[in-house]
């Protein structure tokens, strides 16, 4: 998981940078900057998906305001509050 995350901590530039990622927003945005600009290939596919795991985290975060529930956004699932 560490490997994980330091493949996004990697682009941020300062002490700032990596406050505002803690957010759910400044996730949404670091995430949303590095897919914009293309920083990944078509062919780091496990970039990629980690990128796209940690961006639909970040969304359900900022809908739901619970970013440490791992549980679906479905109704009916198992530990939804939804």
């Amino acid at each position: 998981m560490l490997a994980q995350r330091q493949l996004i901590e990697h682009y941020l530039a300062d002490e700032q940078s990596r406050q505002k990622y803690q957010t759910p927003a400044g996730k949404l945005g670091v995430l949303s900057a590095l897919l914009a600009a293309r920083v990944f290939k078509a062919e780091q596919t496990y970039q990629l998906q980690f990128a796209a795991c940690r961006l639909a985290r970040a969304t359900r975060a900022q809908i739901v305001g619970d970013e440490g529930e791992k549980y679906p956004l479905l109704p009916g699932a198992r530990g939804s509050r939804v």
